[in-house]
């Protein structure tokens, strides 16, 4: 087995949340020179944290399915300026056709002991979907997705009125 590491000018990281969705990602103006479906070993996924978000967590014999985006240096001081509760460690990720590559990802390894699991907002959730879909993320880990457990959308007869605006407001 042949591991295969970036260039000193590029990183392999490793997505399992939100930087699985193309449009997410380019809502933050975060351009992949590449990206393709792949299986990073070591690490489970929980969705902790309030709005129940995705964090891979350090688990020996475990593994996750997600997105692997090879960026640039400074795609990925932007990465790192948006994951800043995060801190990024390196694994091991298998490309779907067999490749093993040395990976960059989030984790809040520190926290785990302290970090309450919360199932994610569906909204979130969809983006997660969306993305597997669109990269192809092994069947597995979608069926995953769209079975968990979330907290639903609101209805629109659970949002509040703020009443009919006064004759003389500002438009």
């Amino acid at each position: 087995m042949t591991i295969m590491e970036s260039s000193p000018c590029d990183t392999y990281y490793f997505a399992i949340g939100s930087m699985m969705n193309p449009q997410s990602m380019r809502n933050r103006r975060i351009h992949p020179k590449s990206s393709c479906p792949a299986e990073l070993f070591g690490f489970a996924l929980r969705f902790s944290g309030v709005l129940g978000f995705a964090d891979a967590v350090p688990a020996e014999g475990s593994s996750i399915h997600g997105v692997l985006h090879l960026v640039d240096a400074e795609t990925m001081a932007r990465l790192d300026a948006l994951e800043i509760a995060y801190r990024r460690v390196n694994g091991q990720a298998r490309l779907y056709d067999g490749r093993i590559v040395i990976a960059t990802v989030y984790t809040k390894e520190a926290f785990t002991s302290t970090q309450k699991d919360n199932p994610p907002q569906q909204r979130y959730l969809e983006l997660l979907i969306e993305g597997a879909k669109h990269f192809k993320v092994h069947e597995k880990q979608i069926k995953f997705l769209e079975n968990h457990k979330c907290v639903p959308r609101p209805q629109p007869l659970a949002f509040k009125s703020f009443g009919a605006a006064a004759a003389d407001a500002p438009l």
